[in-house]
């Protein structure tokens, strides 16, 4: 890593720029997503190329982004990440499936445990082909694509909009099409849907 005069953030006085250094890992395929983040993003002089060097340096280097976050939080995360060079995402293989996860994508940190997770739902409920699963707080599709697959449609609710389009790229990237992702809360989509489903 070459030497770069990048500020740090202080948290009392809000100035600096550099707030965090993320590392999203695919536990299966070993892909690597390094995300700085940042106050204003404006102030990593010679990202570009630094992240060029990354590249090279780390063979299991997939992408470089940068993510806003000029809130006086301590909140690592920010609303807006640019991908520098390489991928905004990371691949990894889960029950089966392959998913594409974000830098700042909420995904169960433990595969394996995850996996028994699903095993244990699918095994409980026995679901035979006709069910409509009503998915509350789905996410990337986490557990709504498993279900897909046995169900015979299913419907996954999320507020973050980033990880709806995340979920329907990944049932889209796993030829599923028999389920749907719509944006919002819980309580005002369960308002608004004509939908009985067998399994919530």
């Amino acid at each position: 890593i070459q030497q770069q005069d990048w500020s740090v953030y202080n948290e009392q006085s809000h100035k600096g720029e550099l707030r965090h250094l993320s590392l999203r890992i695919g536990r299966r395929t070993g892909e690597i997503l390094l995300t700085l983040v940042a106050r204003t993003g404006k102030n990593l002089i010679g990202l570009d190329t630094q992240a060029k060097l990354w590249m090279k340096q780390y063979p299991g280097l997939v992408g470089v982004c940068v993510n806003v976050n000029g809130d006086r939080t301590n909140r690592i995360f920010g609303s807006e990440t640019t991908c520098i060079v390489g991928q905004p995402f990371v691949r990894e293989t889960f029950a089966g499936l392959t998913l594409h996860i974000n830098s700042n994508t909420f995904f169960q940190v433990y595969t394996e445990q995850a996996e028994a997770v699903v095993q244990v739902i699918l095994d409980h409920l026995k679901l035979q082909g006709h069910e409509t699963v009503l998915d509350a707080y789905s996410g990337i599709g986490t557990l709504t694509l498993p279900l897909a697959r046995v169900a015979r449609h299913c419907l996954g609710l999320e507020v973050q909009a980033e990880a709806v389009e995340q979920a329907q790229q990944n049932a889209k990237l796993n030829n599923i099409e028999n389920v749907e992702f719509q944006v919002g809360t819980v309580e005002d989509c369960l308002a608004e849907i004509e939908l009985e489903p067998d399994v919530v």
